[in-house]
């Protein structure tokens, strides 16, 4: 089965951690930085259509991350990027076993 993850980050190095760990999983993943100076790699409406699950993984609330209506009515993760920090491929398992 082939899983399809995208991830809004608020670091780089926190997107690369999961990047990381979903290849060694054999998932793909989409990352999206959201910085103060802009959207890096912004998500296109394509790669969210086909995400299976969508991770939000920043210490801001949900109301300010940018263009979070395009999320709306989507399945999505919210996760403190600690959480990936120390133990990325765990958090992942867990979000692809409440998939199925």
């Amino acid at each position: 089965m082939s899983i399809n993850l995208v991830a809004v980050c608020d670091k780089e190095v926190v997107a690369k951690s999961l990047e990381h760990s979903c290849e060694k999983l054999g998932y793909n993943i989409s990352c999206e930085i959201q910085q103060e100076d802009g959207i890096l790699g912004k998500l296109s409406d394509e790669t969210l259509d086909k995400a299976d699950a969508i991770l939000i993984v920043t210490q801001k609330e949900l109301q300010q991350i940018e263009n979070m209506d395009r999320f709306k009515d989507r399945h999505y993760y919210q996760v403190l990027p600690i959480f990936i920090m120390q133990d990325a491929i765990n958090i992942i398992n867990e979000v692809v076993n409440d998939l199925k």
